[in-house]
């Protein structure tokens, strides 16, 4: 291959001991993040000897983490007296104690407790984690404040006391949330609230607590709902419905999912049955689950008659028979029960055709997956601007692929060497968002949106071709974000960038775009990744825009994706749905015939 004779010079200025011209010839070999294991670490261990050749341990140290020589790495940061590189070494390694005490000599307490609690040392994790709790009072942040509680609280936990010795910091971590939630929803900042109600559902869940459970969940559906991301709530809506069932909660489930049904309807879907469905069900789980623990008989009659209304409006007449039936085993007064044997008889008589009911997509139905946060953004909160600490711990960390490590390597090393000047700054700033593209949705969400801001317009359109190929709807957001810059490179490269996210989580979003975007050539693409999503859902959408016949500069692309591979199923549902279409959009429909 091309690079054969390269790496062969590189090898023989090495061993001839010309160790400047081997480094730079091998720096340019590392760029080749391709190639197979047994090349480039031959390539990266030459590196690191030419390194330490030309004393500089430093970038020898990064070398070694990556190759997990990790007695190597201490050594060569020990030489380097780079302390908290070498407390990362250490973590690596798993000598999170003698990490632990690293990170607390050099005043990085929340990196410091974290390893306590790796190395088992739960008392020191604990005294630190409350002097963290004091250090975010004292600067006035109330996210990170409640971080530090939720961490104490852990670290409690884990020291052996009872939870009712952390009542007053779950309680204090909970109001700041909703403190902080409220503020970030004021100012438009619906993500970062997002991460608020998320933390407040998992303590719920933690504690076992309802209460607070539904408190996170529904705020969070209340902001996709405003946001126009009904599929997305929906999942949400999966995962409260799933833990409510197992806690006993059929009651909130039952409101919950009639909600669904009301919200899937007024939006135009096939499935609001099935939410309707699910709510009858669950209206009838109180209902048995109040008779069972002997409660007011009339607790268990208005859950019947909510079940009553939802099996009526599915025109389910066993369903609507089996409710009159319980009703009228209940212990209530005579003239009821009357009334309802009577209304059982007829019922029984009756014959009704239920309406049909679609399931959603499987993706719909499957509950959202909340990450925890607590751990993960103190540790952030903690490293600050800091955006090659972020990269550092990217080349040791095997969770990413070698091609991720390696140009994250290579980010260090030419941050180690690069000039201080304003080309090189921009230089290493686009190296990040090609690196930040690869990154978790989280930590990408957040560096591509620092270098969103960036003043220099490539490193934004070199940002915004990041979070193109970041198939994930944290990389949409900047997409959508980077559609309204001044600069028309970066604009053109935001356009570019919103074709490639056709994946079902896109779905609701990209929907939002193609309605809040007056431009024609935004639409056009959004809706093409649209018709690329092949989920029912898509194609509902893009049949409405159809049978809509506006705008005239999008039909053409939602012709594509519906004459495309529609499933036989939808294609017959929407050939029914044109029964009550006008005849010209019966004409312009033929090609579904």
């Amino acid at each position: 291959m091309e690079y054969y004779g390269r790496s062969a010079e590189a090898m023989r200025l090495l061993h001839g001991r010309n160790f400047r011209d081997a480094l730079v010839a091998l720096r340019r070999l590392l760029h080749e993040t391709h190639v197979s294991d047994v090349e480039y670490d031959d390539w990266l261990r030459g590196a690191a000897d030419a390194y330490l050749q030309l004393e500089d341990p430093l970038g020898a140290g990064h070398i070694y983490l990556y190759l997990h020589y990790f007695d190597l790495a201490k050594s060569a940061f020990s030489r380097a007296a780079a302390p908290l590189d070498l407390a990362m070494a250490l973590e690596c390694q798993g000598s999170f104690v003698e990490a632990a005490e690293l990170f607390q000599a050099n005043r990085r307490p929340v990196q410091a407790a974290v390893n306590f609690e790796k190395g088992k040392r739960f008392q020191q994790a604990r005294l630190l984690m409350e002097g963290v709790v004091e250090l975010t009072r004292e600067r006035g942040d109330p996210y990170a404040q409640a971080l530090a509680l939720l961490n104490l609280v852990h670290l409690k936990k884990l020291s052996g006391e009872p939870i009712s010795a952390s009542r007053a910091q779950i309680i204090e971590a909970l109001r700041l949330l909703e403190v902080v939630a409220d503020e970030r929803e004021s100012v438009s900042k619906l993500d970062e609230a997002l991460d608020c109600y998320h933390l407040i559902a998992q303590v719920g869940q933690e504690q076992r607590a309802f209460e607070n459970l539904s408190e996170g969940y529904l705020n969070a559906i209340r902001i996709h709902r405003s946001r126009g991301r009904l599929l997305t709530a929906l999942r949400y809506y999966a995962g409260i419905a799933s833990i409510g069932v197992e806690w006993g909660e059929a009651h909130a489930v039952a409101t919950m999912l009639r909600e669904a049904s009301d919200a899937v309807r007024k939006a135009g879907t096939l499935y609001a049955n099935y939410y309707l469905n699910g709510a009858a069900h669950a209206w009838v789980r109180a209902a048995e689950h109040n008779m069972a623990h002997n409660g007011p008989p009339e607790m268990s009659e208005n859950a019947l008659l909510a079940a009553l209304d939802c099996v009526n409006q599915l025109n389910d007449a066993k369903g609507v028979s089996d409710c009159y039936a319980k009703l009228a085993s209940l212990t209530l007064p005579e003239e009821r029960l009357v009334r309802y044997r009577q209304l059982h008889a007829e019922a029984q008589s009756e014959r009704r055709t239920m309406a049909p009911i679609y399931p959603p997509s499987e993706l719909l139905r499957r509950p959202i997956r909340l990450l925890p946060l607590w751990r993960d953004d103190l540790v952030e909160w903690e490293l600050g601007d800091d955006r090659r600490a972020i990269v550092k711990r990217i080349v040791w960390d095997l969770g990413y692929h070698d091609t991720v490590r390696r140009k994250a390597l290579n980010l260090v090393l030419f941050a180690l060497s690069r000039a201080n000047d304003a080309a090189s700054y921009q230089a290493e700033s686009i190296e990040l968002a090609r690196v930040f593209a690869h990154l978790q949705p989280k930590l990408a969400l957040r560096g591509l949106k620092s270098l969103l801001a960036d003043p220099v317009a490539e490193v934004r359109a070199e940002a915004v071709r990041s979070a193109g190929i970041a198939n994930n709807v944290a990389g949409l957001s900047i997409v959508e974000e980077a559609l309204r810059d001044p600069d028309a490179g970066v604009r053109r490269a935001a356009l570019e960038a919103l074709g490639k996210h056709s994946y079902p989580e896109a779905l609701d979003p990209l929907k939002r775009i193609y309605e809040s975007f007056g431009e024609a050539e935004v639409q056009r693409v959004a809706l093409a990744a649209i018709g690329k999503v092949r989920s029912f859902e898509a194609a509902e959408f893009i049949f409405r825009v159809f049978c809509a016949g506006r705008p005239e500069h999008v039909q053409a692309v939602a012709q594509q994706a519906l004459s495309g591979a529609l499933h036989p199923e939808w294609k017959e549902i929407f050939k029914s749905r044109l029964a009550t279409e006008t005849p010209e959009v019966k004409a312009r429909a033929r090609f579904l015939a």
